[in-house]
């Protein structure tokens, strides 16, 4: 019987994700690093770089009676849990270079994954045939391919098919579902999103306390007074509390100019301070946040995991949304 090779996944612990710098006032400031792991260490990380890995092995042993019969079922499950771990942790490293290998571009998360996917898929070959002969010389009759697999072999790429499919779906699950978001340039870390609220002090000591859609409405307008920037075609409108501004000026050079760590991005069309965000609204399909000001702000899809990561983090109340109340 020919073997069902299991599918392996990435660690993604150093995320190139916008750099959110969060003040402390009890101690040193964190390395960027450890403010991402630790703004990570949620429940979701164990299910995704434990529990998933257990369930695919688990799944591919009880699958392969064949090799149960003739291995016992603790070899069978060792066997399929040697698929899945070492080459999941190889993956890791190959999924976070592709990423800062392709920063300049910024694709699409999915192009990403699937780089990471295929490097890790040729480099961890020569142990998953290593893996298969070890098994395959001490249980002759197990069924077990005893023939190298070369990335010329169909099968191979039949593997490579099935497990982009499963990795590009566990990611899209954890990211849209259940709060882990991943391989996104536009994403920030939980901590960050808790933190959105406080000001980045590296933004004034740089003189960008100001930036420059700002110089284009009344100099009373400071950074603070900013709640929200809307893109309308070649203009944005700036929201404060008491007014808008409509200045003419590009949303994407907006973005740039506006400090990470003040709020985020929540739309296509939208950015948000996250201290003026007063609640969240959703249904089964769609979200939005109310700002301060009472305006109804749609959050996009891609952003709505990290809009629920801020709801909980900063105890921002969670109402339900009418069927069309958001678009």
């Amino acid at each position: 019987m020919q073997h069902e090779m299991v599918a392996h996944w990435t660690l993604d612990i150093y995320r190139d994700d916008m750099t959110v710098r969060i003040p402390s006032d009890s101690g040193p400031v964190e390395s960027g690093f450890l403010q991402r792991l630790r703004g990570n260490m949620g429940w979701q990380l164990p299910a995704f770089f434990l529990l998933v890995p257990l369930a695919i092995g688990g799944y591919g042993a009880i699958n392969n009676w064949r090799l149960i019969e003739s291995i016992g079922p603790l070899w069978a499950v060792l066997f399929y849990l040697g698929h899945a771990f070492p080459p999941w942790f190889g993956t890791c490293l190959l999924t976070s270079l592709a990423m800062r290998l392709l920063r300049p571009w910024k694709p699409r998360p999915i192009i990403i994954m699937l780089a990471g996917h295929t490097m890790s898929c040729l480099i961890t070959l020569p142990y998953i045939t290593w893996l298969i002969g070890v098994f395959a010389s001490q249980w002759p009759h197990s069924g077990l391919e005893t023939e190298p697999t070369t990335p010329l072999a169909a099968s191979y790429w039949a593997y490579w098919l099935r497990a982009g499919v499963v990795w590009v779906g566990t990611n899209f699950v954890f990211d849209r579902f259940l709060g882990l978001p991943r391989y996104r340039y536009d994403a920030v870390t939980p901590r960050a999103v808790a933190d959105a609220s406080v000001p980045d002090p590296s933004a004034t000591a740089s003189g960008r306390s100001r930036p420059a859609f700002l110089e284009r409405t009344p100099a009373a307008v400071s950074l603070a007074d900013v709640m929200a920037v809307k893109a309308e075609q070649h203009y944005i409108r700036i929201i404060t509390a008491t007014r808008s501004y409509l200045v003419l000026h590009r949303f994407s050079d907006a973005l740039c100019e506006l400090p990470s760590g003040d709020g985020l991005q929540i739309h296509r069309s939208w950015w948000v301070r996250g201290s003026a965000i007063q609640r969240v609204r959703q249904n089964s399909r769609k979200m939005s946040v109310t700002l301060q000001t009472g305006e109804d702000v749609p959050v996009s899809g891609p952003y709505q995991a990290l809009v629920r990561q801020l709801a909980r983090s900063a105890e921002r109340p969670v109402t339900p949304l009418s069927g069309n109340a958001a678009s």
